[in-house]
């Protein structure tokens, strides 16, 4: 069975994902990881994808979506 075939529904525009992946690191204890991240979305979506919008977005603000491991969290900027 293909992933189509698996789905009812299209994944949700790479915007909504971006705003799925920004509330599950900000309301995580630890680093998250792509893949809990795929199971924690919608099927369908790219997480990876919509990490690195995320991260463009951030990019020379106080907070930043950063590595640690091979796990994604928030954390402020080093200056």
């Amino acid at each position: 069975m293909t992933d189509q075939e698996r789905s009812l529904f299209d994944a949700p525009p790479i915007a909504e994902q971006e705003r799925m992946v920004e509330a599950i690191l900000f309301a995580a204890t630890e680093p998250v990881t792509v893949a809990d991240l795929e199971r924690r979305m919608p099927h369908g979506c790219d997480p990876a994808e919509a990490l690195a919008y995320l991260r463009r977005r951030y990019e020379g603000r106080g907070v930043r979506p950063e590595r640690v491991g091979d796990a994604w969290a928030f954390r402020t900027a080093p200056d």
